[in-house]
């Protein structure tokens, strides 16, 4: 939908919200199949951190930040879903994202930008409101901010120097 946001209003703009509503539905129905802790049917950045319980619910709050952005209603049995999920970890980010706060200082560079848009993805989800009507989840060990500060501890490799790609989001 983001190419929708930036489109001017008419038949291009329609048609892309379309578009989006209907592939929202139908990963909304693919995730309603997929029993949670169960590994998704295609990769995911939780998986190859070994997160792969984690899955479902990353998929989840996805799904949700869309349903929200095109101003559909939230299925319920999503964010149930999704609630559930965050109670079960408590707020420990080791079991949401595979590192603590602490361990954020011995995470290899090239995973920092993977932990960075999966807390990103959390912390969003719950200042944005997606779960507003329902019990809030626990507050989280750390958030955005430490990972951002981990970030600028570590030197910037440019193009065209050898790594630069892993540091390319960062």
């Amino acid at each position: 939908w983001d190419t929708g946001q930036l489109a001017p209003a008419g038949p291009q703009r329609d048609r892309l919200l379309e578009m989006s509503l209907t592939l929202t539905k139908q990963l909304g129905k693919r995730l309603r199949t997929t029993k949670r802790g169960d590994p998704m049917p295609t990769a995911s950045v939780s998986a190859e951190l070994g997160l792969s319980g984690c899955e479902w619910l990353f998929e989840g709050l996805g799904e949700l930040w869309f349903q929200w952005e095109l101003g559909m209603d939230r299925d319920a049995w999503l964010v149930e879903g999704c609630l559930q999920e965050l109670q079960r970890a408590g707020g420990r980010m080791q079991e949401l994202v595979g590192c603590t706060a602490e361990g954020l200082k011995s995470v290899a560079k090239s995973d920092l930008c993977d932990i960075l848009m999966q807390v990103w993805t959390v912390e969003r989800s719950l200042v944005c409101g997606l779960f507003e009507g329902y019990s809030q989840p626990p507050a989280l060990d750390f958030g955005i901010g430490e990972v951002l500060a981990q970030v600028r501890q570590r030197p910037l490799i440019e193009p065209p120097l050898p790594g630069f790609y892993n540091d390319f989001y960062l």
